[in-house]
């Protein structure tokens, strides 16, 4: 019954998204001092689109989106849109994207997701200290969104290696990773696991402290929060499968009736100068939670079909047939 819902669900969405879409191609959300977001958010709507096999109907959209996502680079990268200097956070979503549907073109992947390495492989949002402050700092958040980039655009194993230690060291003992671009830390925990994931795995010990400390969350306010989460359970495996089952409840009860999630007042904007200061904003299009709720409720029927076929009998795999 559970699977049923998570179907019908990913099925609404993906209509509400596609909907969605501008005439350029574009998925612009949030309403911020320069505007509405272009490529940060037209990656992460096209990467939640992206079809597992096949054909997908969302196949023209994705395409018209690479195209105007090439027309907004320049040398350094893409930023939060064309009127704002390239970051890392912006110009990885959109080369994940872009690598995944075979359309990197001349784009010089590797290069540019480099330049906002420090030596020790953790990625600051802005390369200039002196423009951008405490935006220019190694961010917990950003670190392994340049790594799972830099995996999708073929890196050498030696950097992404970097980004890997890199996220390591960025763990708080006994905890998962702290945000700084957003209101809740399980971004930073679901995105790092992520990143250990295609990397050569997550340790055992960061698996049992991060599964310890899910158990015992509460509800989760926004569906952003409950969509990183239930990324994170699933990401953990069998060890959490009764809390990614709470959490997929959670947000399916979330949705709205036009088939996305309402918004999620979540996004921090840091003040330069002092981090401790901070506005929040919530995704007004209601984009970018149904986007991650969208990627993490397929994460969730994945892996729920996997372990389903783990324990088919022979004689239902024959009738499955």
């Amino acid at each position: 019954m559970l699977r049923t819902d998570v179907v019908s669900a990913l099925a609404a969405a993906r209509s509400f998204l596609l909907e969605s879409q501008e005439e350029d191609g574009l998925w612009r959300d949030y309403d911020l001092e320069p505007g509405s977001s272009e490529a940060w958010t037209t990656a992460c709507v096209g990467c939640a689109l992206l079809p597992g096999r096949g054909p997908s109907i969302a196949e023209p959209a994705l395409r018209r989106a690479a195209e105007t996502l090439h027309e907004l680079r320049r040398p350094a990268g893409w930023g939060y849109n064309r009127r704002t200097a390239a970051d890392a956070d912006s110009t990885a979503w959109t080369l994940r994207l872009l690598a995944a549907l075979g359309d990197l073109r001349d784009v010089p992947a590797l290069s540019l997701l480099e330049s906002f390495l420090g030596p020790g492989g953790a990625a600051r949002t802005f390369r200039d200290p002196e423009r951008f402050g405490t935006w220019s700092g190694e961010h917990p958040d950003v670190t392994p969104l340049v790594g799972l980039a830099l995996i999708a655009a073929g890196a050498p194993r030696e950097v992404v290696r970097r980004v890997r230690s890199a996220t390591l060291a960025a763990r708080s003992p006994g905890a998962g990773w702290t945000a700084f671009w957003w209101a809740c830390d399980a971004y930073a925990t679901a995105r790092s696991l992520e990143l250990l994931a295609a990397s050569g795995g997550v340790p055992a010990a960061v698996r049992r402290e991060v599964a310890a400390g899910l158990a015992l969350l509460p509800e989760p306010g926004s569906p952003f929060e409950t969509a990183q989460l239930l990324a994170i359970a699933v990401r953990l495996g069998a060890e959490t499968r009764a809390t990614a089952h709470r959490f997929t409840r959670c947000l399916l009860a979330q949705r709205s009736g036009d088939g996305g999630w309402p918004a999620s007042p979540v996004l921090l904007v840091p003040d330069q100068r002092d981090a401790s200061r901070a506005s929040i904003h919530a995704d007004g299009r209601r984009l970018l939670s149904t986007a991650i709720a969208v990627s993490a409720l397929k994460s969730w029927l994945k892996r729920s079909a996997g372990e389903a076929s783990l324990h088919r009998s022979p004689e239902a795999s024959i009738v499955a047939r």
